[in-house]
């Protein structure tokens, strides 16, 4: 039935194709007809326009003559129009012409000034730029210029011949006109009543013709006398043809009629007014043959449409009954094998095609099982090496996502699943920016939108509502035209580090304050091979101390910046290597002409070492002061106890001859004996007292008077 089936449409296809192609070949031999009278109208207009203009050019010499007689008397004027009497002139003139004659005078503007003919007075030619262009030629030259016959620039007026004849002084034109309306018509070799009558003998299918001027409005072509005007419809109908070049076509199908509009151009190349020859032609043409071979093309090709599918039909009926038995067990069978058995066998046909379809079909079947197999192998393959993969993923501490351009999430590793709030198996179409921040809009920060741009991996970082860090690579799939289908995203936590990045900042920044603010001189040094001991960075107290710049003591050696510290720098580092390091040592540098205390410790580096510095000048003179002040006390202790024994000897002497004289003072000499006992006792006791602190110092202080002074 399929067979039958694909017969009938090709029938149907072939008879609708053919009526078609005889529908486009009626319309083609149509045309060709309209081609053909339109190619009529042209060349024999054309051919009568040569005529005509042979005929035309009879009357030149009377022109001729008639324009010299004219330019005589404008001389004659003093070049002054307004003197001339053209009706005078004309009367003259008209003694010698064979038609009426009308004269002109026009000014260099186009414009008519003076005529014998009332309607054209004040006519613009400048209005006409092409006939203007060629009237301006001409007033500029010198010679007689013979012109064609025409009805006026509307078409409207009488038939007349023109000629022109410039002034000698260049201001006007003169023209001259003959009144073509009064010659015999038979004298006419050509006329277009031909092509009417032509036409219509030899192209039944033109039914009208109507011509219009350049200016738009219909004329009798024949005498020029202008008919009732065209309307706005017309009218913009020959606007666009004019504008376009190309015909305008206006069918009417209820009277069976279409109407073509042309341009006609009239090949003239020597006649001032040749822009205004050319005109249009509205010819009317009748469709009822054309129409009449479509309806009979539609029956033929119905009739043999029919006739086709009914002899499909009796085929059909014929055939079906050999082929539908076999063709339907072949059809169950191949329904078993499409259902999944494919070991199912395919019965075998009496009919030599349906056994070969039989046989192709069983080879296909056992090529589909080897290809089923060994997609089998290879999905289970691909499911190991998938399942290797997700392993490796799932292992890293990484949240790894793959999304689409859109942000739905398509698939994640197990730490993308825990830092989506516990999700196992993040279903598709989730947005990233929601799931993972709670946010409605992509998150700042985020590279994603830069990696889709970009089309190459892009780091950001992404810092949530909760203060939470994630450090987030983006980098774009793409097809194999270089657009991005997805992208593949890595997420890191890494708001412990940042914090343990700022601790470390910040104790950096300490450090720094501290290395920089810090009144003890700091400085690491450290020996190279070859034995050179070089600076690695001091601070400002260092350089303060030591008189240096610090800013160019980076890397320089240590003898180069500070003569004679190479040597000590070797003794500090071997001290440190021997495990040998002692108090801080404090010397006189000649050099600097300070008291320094050094102090060195081990960083922990080989060959490298700290070294502390302090400027212990001020302590050393503090020292030396108190020195010299305890000293000072000590003697002035020592003198005091002798003044103690000085002073009690005399008291004794005093108090003894007191005692013997028992005088009248005698009472107030002890009193004031007393007194001076008193006195002399209590600098005892503050001398014990003092001996104390002595001793303290002695003890404490390491202080020892002035041997010299205590033999004195």
């Amino acid at each position: 039935m399929t067979i039958i089936a694909a017969l009938a449409i090709g029938i149907v296809v072939f008879c609708v194709f053919s009526y078609f192609s005889a529908i486009e070949n009626i319309e083609y031999a149509f045309q060709e007809k309209q081609q053909a009278a339109e190619k009529q109208i042209a060349v024999s207009s054309n051919l009568i326009d040569r005529g005509n203009r042979i005929y035309e050019a009879t009357f030149d010499g009377q022109l001729k003559n008639g324009l010299e007689k004219f330019r005589d008397v404008y001389m004659a004027s003093g070049s002054n129009p307004a003197a001339i009497d053209l009706f005078s002139l004309k009367d003259e003139m008209e003694q010698y012409a064979t038609a009426e004659v009308d004269l002109y005078i026009v000014n260099s503007a186009g414009v008519i000034e003076y005529t014998t003919y009332a309607p054209d007075m004040g006519v613009d030619f400048s209005k006409i730029p092409l006939f203007f262009q060629e009237f301006t030629r001409i007033r500029q030259g010198d010679i007689f210029v013979p012109d064609r016959s025409g009805s006026g620039v509307d078409h409207t007026r009488v038939l007349r011949k023109f000629a022109y004849l410039p002034t000698p002084d260049h201001d006007y034109v003169l023209e001259m006109s003959l009144n073509m309306e009064e010659m015999p018509h038979e004298q006419r070799i050509f006329t277009y009543d031909e092509i009417i009558a032509d036409l219509a003998d030899a192209h039944p299918v033109v039914t009208n013709i109507r011509f219009y001027a350049s200016s738009f409005g219909p004329f009798n072509i024949n005498t020029g006398i202008g008919e009732t005007g065209a309307d706005d419809a017309t009218i913009a109908i020959l606007r666009q043809v004019r504008d376009t070049g190309e015909p305008v076509v206006v069918s009417d199908r209820d009277n069976q009629t279409e109407t073509r509009y042309i341009s006609v151009d009239i090949e003239d190349t020597t006649s001032p007014v040749r822009s205004l020859m050319d005109f249009y032609a509205e010819v009317k043409y009748t469709t009822e043959s054309r129409d009449m071979a479509a309806a009979q093309a539609l029956v033929t090709y119905g009739i043999i449409m029919l006739l086709g599918l009914a002899i499909a039909a009796l085929t059909g009926i014929l055939v079906s009954r050999r082929i539908s038995q076999p063709v339907t067990r072949m059809v169950d069978d191949i329904d078993i094998i499409a259902g999944g058995d494919l070991d199912h066998e395919i019965r075998s046909a009496r009919i030599p095609e349906l056994s070969k379809i039989a046989d192709s079909t069983t080879i296909l079947v056992t090529e589909l099982k080897e290809r089923i197999d060994e997609i089998d192998r290879k999905n289970r393959e691909l499911a190991l090496s998938e399942g290797e993969k997700t392993l490796i993923l799932n292992a890293v501490a990484e949240s790894v996502f793959y999304l689409d351009t859109d942000y739905h999430i398509i698939w994640a590793n197990a730490a993308g699943r825990r830092i989506t709030d516990g999700i196992d198996g993040i279903p598709e179409g989730c947005l990233c920016y929601t799931v993972v921040h709670g946010e409605e809009q992509p998150c700042d920060g985020c590279p994603i939108p830069e990696a889709l741009v970009r089309r190459r991996p892009v780091q950001g970082t992404v810092i949530a509502a909760d203060g939470t860090i994630t450090e987030v690579t983006a980098s774009p799939v793409l097809n194999d035209g270089g657009v991005p289908i997805g992208i593949v995203t890595t997420a890191l936590d890494v708001t412990d580090r940042e914090a343990a990045a700022e601790a470390l900042r910040t104790s950096e920044k300490q450090y720094r304050d501290l290395f920089t603010s810090m009144n003890t001189g700091f400085a690491l040094i450290r020996r190279y091979e070859g034995g050179d001991i070089r600076f690695l960075t001091v601070n400002p107290a260092f350089a303060e101390i030591t008189e240096i710049c610090s800013e160019d003591v980076s890397n320089s050696l240590v003898e180069d910046i500070l003569p004679g510290g190479g040597k000590m720098g070797e003794e500090i580092l071997q001290r440190i290597n021997e495990d040998r390091a002692e108090e801080p040592v404090e010397f006189h540098s000649d050099i600097l002409g300070k008291d320094l205390r050094i102090a060195a410790f081990a960083t922990g580096k080989e060959n490298e070492a700290g070294v502390l510095l302090e400027d212990i000048t001020g302590i050393v003179e503090l020292r030396r002061q108190q020195c010299e002040t305890l000293e000072q006390i000590e003697q002035n202790l020592e003198h005091l106890a002798i003044l103690n024994d000085e002073i009690r000897n005399p008291l004794m002497v005093i108090l003894g001859y007191t005692e013997l004289d028992e005088g009248i003072y005698a009472d107030r000499i002890y009193e004031q004996i007393a007194t001076i006992n008193e006195l002399v006792r209590r600098l005892d006791q503050r001398w014990l007292e003092s001996e104390k602190v002595r001793e303290f110092l002695r003890k404490h202080h390491d202080w020892k008077p002035d041997r010299s002074d205590d033999e004195s």
